[in-house]
């Protein structure tokens, strides 16, 4: 929204439209957006449910590289160093960082053939899994690189790509969306030596945050020195209907959840 006027326009199209069941997703809830949602459903007697989703890591690029890195645990940092040597004792080690003005579509194939090539191809989750996973990122890519944001990046061994990042680059922030490795150099630990060296040229550039967006994996938290706060917010209408979908979500789904989990157990 440009402004405050056009926050509360939008937060009274959203309330104001007759829905029994209004969904919205808020990266952070201290922003002027969600406020102004609360308490427009407020004013509308909508019942209100508020969950925590995700909390995204990033890292706050502030001061140099060296003063960070220094902030990471030593461990991590001698792995890293330890396994970059031995992949440049196995060749010229590069790192390549495109924006998709040129040859975007093998530049993808490339990159989403690496990406599926490890786990997530086995479990179905790479973009590779589906046509319209691919077709969804194809048109994200291809949108992002008509506006200058789309940075593809490559860990390359002798020209090999071993390692591939998607992501994209505005208002100082850059936004990790998709990564893989090629699971035969495993040992080398492709993707967190193109992890680091993002994170590094993160700093040279002078951006302000890297966003690894998504959930809280142990390799984001490697590296993130922050979190941010994914939430969904749900206004529920004062009506018979909208009472209906209000008592489901908040009492059946959390039932639901507790007796799988105990299920489990």
């Amino acid at each position: 929204a440009e402004d405050d006027e056009a926050v509360e326009d939008l937060a009274a199209a959203v309330f104001d439209g007759g829905k029994r069941r209004v969904s919205l997703q808020f990266l952070n809830p201290a922003n002027p957006d969600f406020a102004a949602c609360r308490e427009r459903a407020r004013h509308r007697d909508h019942r209100v449910i508020v969950r925590t989703l995700e909390r995204p890591p990033y890292v706050r690029i502030d001061g140099d590289w060296e003063a960070y890195e220094s902030t990471v645990d030593g461990k991590i940092r001698r792995d890293l160093r330890r396994r970059r040597r031995l992949l440049e004792q196995e060749g010229e080690v590069t790192i390549e960082v495109l924006d998709g003005s040129e040859r975007l579509d093998s530049l993808l194939d490339e990159g989403f053939a690496i990406e599926a090539s490890g786990w997530k191809g086995e479990l179905g989750t790479a973009i590779l899994s589906s046509p319209e996973t691919r077709s969804f990122y194809t048109e994200v890519a291809r949108w992002a690189a008509g506006h200058g944001w789309l940075r593809l990046a490559f860990l390359r061994l002798d020209g090999r790509a071993l390692a591939f990042q998607c992501g994209l680059e505005d208002g100082g922030t850059h936004y990790f969306l998709k990564g893989g490795f090629d699971r035969a150099f495993h040992r080398f630990s492709p993707g967190k030596i193109l992890v680091a060296a993002m994170i590094k040229r993160s700093f040279e550039e002078g951006l302000d945050l890297f966003d690894f967006g998504g959930e809280e994996e142990p390799f984001k938290l490697e590296w993130a020195n922050g979190r941010r706060e994914l939430v969904l917010f749900q206004g529920f209408a004062p009506s018979l209907l909208g009472l209906i979908d209000w008592s489901a979500f908040a009492y059946a789904r959390p039932l639901a959840k507790r007796a799988l989990a105990f299920a489990g157990r």
